[in-house]
């Protein structure tokens, strides 16, 4: 049996909440009154570290092309989670939305600049095709990766 960290935090929190809510429901009278704001303190304390717990705990959404150095290779790593051709705009917004933000930091222009500038280059296997081989090509439009056939060209509309 495991122990589920999460879920013991979330009922913590749940004992903290009603403890405030006890707290607020309690004797206010002068002479409780410091005693009432250090209790309720400590139990926004108590409740503000148990939610930094959960957020820990819980799964963030991924960035599969954050790791990608070259606009290249997240614009391959998208096509192949598409599954299909894309637009040129699609698969900036799709590396970008995806993480890519390549060797160096910039502004969202100059990775839409880099994408682009990948894109010419490789659309007709013009890095290295002798080394490296033709990587993606361009039918009516729509760019996927070079040994797909038509079938994943076909329109998306």
């Amino acid at each position: 049996m495991t122990f589920d960290f999460k879920e013991s935090t979330v009922r913590l929190r749940l004992q903290i909440l009603q403890g405030l809510v006890d707290l607020a429901a309690s004797d206010r009278s002068p002479e409780a009154s410091k005693d009432y704001r250090t209790r309720a303190e400590q139990l926004l304390v108590e409740l503000g570290k148990a939610d930094q717990t959960i957020a820990m705990l819980t799964p963030r959404p991924t960035f599969p092309y954050a790791g990608c150095e070259s606009a290249i290779d997240a614009v391959i790593e998208y096509l192949k989670d598409s599954g299909r051709a894309q637009t040129e705009a699609q698969i900036r917004r799709g590396a970008l939305e995806g993480g890519f933000r390549g060797a160096k930091e910039g502004t969202e222009l100059r990775l839409h600049k880099t994408i682009d500038a990948h894109l010419k280059a490789w659309r007709g296997g013009i890095k290295n095709p002798g080394e490296m081989g033709r990587k993606i090509k361009e039918i009516d439009g729509l760019i996927g990766l070079y040994e797909w056939d038509s079938s994943r060209f076909a329109s998306l509309i």
